[in-house]
């Protein structure tokens, strides 16, 4: 929900129709997380709303994923990560490395039992959510146990620098990330924008999947919204700049993709872009 909420503020209302939809991959969100680092037991994978087409059943992984009740609230989520956290803390011999991932839910008590016992802890999670946490500790809950990691342009994660004293005093604290870092990672609009966005529209011999148009574009920081007609892939930009970012590096990459350019509103005839 934070999530939507969170898109729906990055782009113009009159974009978001009611044809277009917000799409979360959590495959691809949890991916992200991991990087390269080793798991150090089987993620622990639980919803109420996961599509099917979700990639994160492609992982391997147990999804559980519980229905909502009659007026569409969530049942059991929170009940569940809770228990299955504190069963991994208090059962491991050895503390390690505990993440979070989390769209909403009140974990505060069971994080901190979890640094008691010499863990470390990260969470992701929308900036909205720290409502939720400051219901605790108004306004000293940051101070007192977040320690928010930096975001550099590249969307590498690195720690702020500190003295050698400082060092025991973060480790017992909680990793906080905010999602807003990595979205154009994990989210897309699907749709048509009918209004005056710049575009591209693909065509290939070859089947592109979506998420697959969501990796390239975020590894260039930028957001994917992707509507499909017939044969051809359409992608939508906030401007020239951006548009011309995409094109020159799936020319680049991708010499089986034929390129069209077009201006939604002005209706501009399309240019065809031929390669030697």
């Amino acid at each position: 929900m934070e999530g939507g909420y969170f898109i729906r503020s990055q782009k113009p209302g009159c974009f978001l129709s009611s044809n277009n939809k917000i799409i979360f991959d959590y495959g691809l969100l949890f991916k992200k997380i991991r990087g390269n680092r080793e798991l150090g037991g089987n993620p622990i994978i639980v919803g109420s709303e996961i599509s099917p087409n979700d990639s994160i059943y492609n992982q391997g992984y147990d999804v559980k994923v519980f229905k909502r009740n009659c007026k569409g609230k969530e049942e059991g989520v929170d009940n569940f990560i809770t228990l299955k956290m504190t069963t991994t803390f208090c059962d491991e011999k050895r503390p390690s490395t505990l993440i979070l991932i989390a769209g909403d839910g009140d974990y505060f008590e069971t994080l901190l039992e979890a640094i008691k016992r010499k863990w470390k802890v990260e969470v992701w999670f929308w900036s909205g959510i720290l409502n939720c946490f400051n219901n605790h500790e108004p306004t000293k809950l940051c101070k007192k146990h977040l320690f928010p990691i930096i975001v550099s342009d590249d969307l590498k994660l690195s720690f702020p620098t500190t003295g050698t004293s400082d060092k025991i005093k973060y480790e017992a604290k909680i990793h906080y990330t905010q999602l807003e870092t990595c979205y154009k990672f994990f989210i897309y609009i699907n749709g048509n924008p009918y209004n005056g966005m710049e575009s591209l529209e693909i065509t290939s011999c070859t089947m592109i999947e979506n998420r697959e148009i969501m990796e390239w574009l975020a590894k260039l920081n930028l957001f994917s919204w992707i509507n499909r007609e017939n044969d051809s892939i359409f992608l939508y930009f906030n401007n020239k700049a951006e548009l011309k970012t995409a094109k020159e590096w799936i020319m680049k990459e991708h010499k089986e993709i034929v390129i069209w350019e077009k201006t939604v509103q002005r209706r501009k005839p399309s240019r065809f872009y031929k390669r030697n």
